[in-house]
């Protein structure tokens, strides 16, 4: 890669933004980023070079490390053995397959985008929608909360529910268990 970006450089006088892994004195590998640019007199003649390398290794480790956790995270989400969503208002914004099965469906994908209290008993709605409304602005709001809620298939299941305020795509949000 060194001897490709070199002949490029040749050719343009610049190199920008280039990643490449050397090997220190130490024998350790690292990861630097590299800019060189080519000075040349009025004649064309190049008379010197300037480049700037910074060792980004720690910044590729830690985004390694933050790419493993969330990996982790999801996976650890995904095969909860309970219903996890996450709304904003009470917009559905992320189901995994539990809350789908809960609500009586086959795919998580079929809630995103609708109203998270569409199946709450209607008579039940309201303390839901304030309770979420008051997670999401911070406020100190008991995370457990029962109601009722009517299946797809018309069934009436009584649900026991923590919810917690959480950031979600850089957006305030609630999670709901």
């Amino acid at each position: 890669k060194a001897e490709k970006l070199f002949r490029s450089w040749g050719e343009t006088g610049e190199i920008r933004n280039e990643e490449l892994s050397i090997v220190a004195k130490t024998g350790e590998e690292r990861t630097i980023l590299l800019n060189l640019d080519m000075v040349r007199d009025a004649n064309g003649n190049v008379i010197q070079s300037i480049s700037v390398s910074v060792d980004i290794t720690q910044r590729r480790q830690m985004e390694e490390h933050l790419r493993e956790s969330e990996e982790r995270y999801r996976t650890l989400v995904e095969n909860s053995p309970d219903a996890i969503s996450v709304t904003r208002g009470a917009e559905i914004v992320y189901a995994n397959p539990k809350r789908a099965e809960l609500e009586g469906l086959s795919d998580p994908s079929e809630l995103i985008g609708s109203d998270a209290l569409k199946n709450v008993l209607p008579e039940e709605r309201e303390t839901i929608l304030r309770r979420i409304r008051s997670r999401e602005r911070g406020e100190d709001v008991p995370s457990k909360h029962e109601f009722r809620m009517q299946r797809a298939d018309g069934s009436i299941r009584n649900i026991v529910g923590f919810t917690s305020p959480i950031n979600y795509e850089g957006q305030n949000a609630v999670q709901h268990i």
